[in-house]
């Protein structure tokens, strides 16, 4: 994982919910999957929330991960954006998930 980019969902068994993301950094969806497992939240305001509310133990049984799509490191970041708005448009997960923006 820390050879690729790309878009990826966080699933939230319990409820349906999902999260739409993306990874572009240098060491790609493993630095960002690490993120979240570190803090849970990964800094995204709904997550947040959702930590304060029901804590870490929530996230740990109750979510999973999927990588939807995957690019090599050197694959242009606009166009990584550009899918992760075509993924959470297709979810709708703005309206009826985790994603605020």
């Amino acid at each position: 994982m820390k050879k690729v980019t790309g878009i990826y969902c966080l699933t939230d068994t319990k409820n349906g919910k999902l999260y739409i993301g993306s990874a572009t950094g240098e060491e790609g969806v493993a630095q960002r999957w690490g993120n979240y497992l570190d803090s849970k939240h990964g800094c995204n305001k709904k997550l947040i929330a959702l930590y304060n509310e029901k804590g870490s133990e929530y996230f740990e049984e109750y979510f999973t991960y999927t990588l939807i799509e995957y690019f090599g490191l050197s694959y242009d970041p606009k166009k990584i954006l550009e899918r992760e708005q075509y993924w959470k448009m297709c979810f709708n997960t703005i309206k009826n998930g985790y994603n605020d923006n």
